[in-house]
């Protein structure tokens, strides 16, 4: 780990690192229901069981999608889309909406890894069996994202106690039920996620007060 300024220190992204995180997960081609396949994940993580409903996707979108500036109607802006879609607009803050059955394709990349159910307020979404391996396929295209990247763009306004990416990593694999220890869940970070850090380094990671992002 590098070493830091002193005890107690917190430590953020530099805005260089979560603009490079931006660039390495614009070229990374993956569904634009990615996102709420990663709020499923998280919801997995926190225990609320295998039904979710359509708050935790949108939870997801608040608490890392949101940026500041943008119009109130379209809050939400996630880098990781399809290259290949044209330009990378934000996300409309109907995020319910974008995901109700009505707007979802039976056929499509996000059913074929997520049972979804109901209707109105009753709908909800599960996990399917080999979800992992699916989602691959139908919504990355059987490429894998590279998890440090992602991690700086959605921790980008998170403090860390560590100067050490491997703490950061830890933290994401941890907060998307991602963790190495757990045989299923270890093998869900390999479907999807690439473990590399090329491009990246701990001093990407500067004291609170010096260069927040």
């Amino acid at each position: 780990m590098a070493a830091g300024p002193g005890p107690g220190e917190t430590y953020v992204f530099t805005v260089d690192a979560v603009r490079r995180a931006m660039d390495r997960l614009s070229a990374t081609p993956a569904h634009e229901h990615f996102a709420g396949y990663l709020g499923l994940l998280e919801a997995d993580r926190r225990g609320k069981g295998g039904l979710h409903r359509s708050r935790d996707i949108k939870d997801f979108h608040q608490r890392y999608l949101t940026v500041a500036g943008l119009k109130t109607t379209s809050p939400f802006f996630s880098p990781v889309r399809n290259p290949d879609a044209g330009e990378v607009k934000p996300f409309n803050k109907n995020v319910a909406g974008s995901y109700a059955p009505s707007s979802l394709r039976p056929d499509g990349p996000f059913m074929a890894a997520v049972d979804v159910k109901g209707k109105g307020q009753g709908v909800t979404y599960s996990l399917m069996p080999d979800h992992a391996n699916v989602a691959s396929g139908s919504m990355l295209g059987g490429k894998r994202v590279q998890a440090v990247a992602l991690a700086a763009y959605l921790f980008r306004d998170y403090g860390f106690e560590e100067r050490s990416l491997q703490a950061v990593l830890d933290t994401f694999r941890d907060r998307f039920a991602l963790r190495a220890q757990l045989t299923d869940e270890s093998a869900t970070f390999a479907a999807l996620f690439h473990p590399s850090l090329d491009g990246f380094a701990d001093e990407d990671l500067v004291p609170l007060a010096q260069d927040a992002a």
